[in-house]
């Protein structure tokens, strides 16, 4: 990425080829989940994301060819935060092969 910022050539492709993918995988997603039509909001979460336009301009762009709507965002709190968030909220413990609940 420092590579890419400093205006390597090879490694701005590569940063651009990532968002690209990046991109696509957003897209399956989209498309598998039936929000075409949608404003579908992508999380922007990781370092790789301090790239900057040079990686999130080819993802919105490959994500508006199935969704037009959809935007990038940045998460409103830490993911470990959120996992934790939603374990709590599911209460999704896991079972042991008894079927008991099973202790931490």
């Amino acid at each position: 990425m420092e590579a890419a910022l400093n205006g390597d050539a090879v490694a701005i492709d590569i940063i651009k080829a990532a968002g690209s993918e990046l991109g696509l995988a957003a897209f399956a997603v989209i498309k598998k989940l039936g929000l075409k039509r949608k404003e579908v909001p992508i999380g922007c979460v990781g370092s790789v994301f301090k790239a900057g336009e040079l990686l999130t301009k080819p993802m919105i762009d490959t994500i508006h060819t199935i969704a037009p709507k959809a935007f990038l965002t940045e998460p409103l709190m830490p993911p470990a935060q959120a996992a934790a968030m939603m374990a709590l909220r599911n209460g999704n413990f896991g079972t042991n092969c008894k079927g008991q609940i099973r202790q931490a």
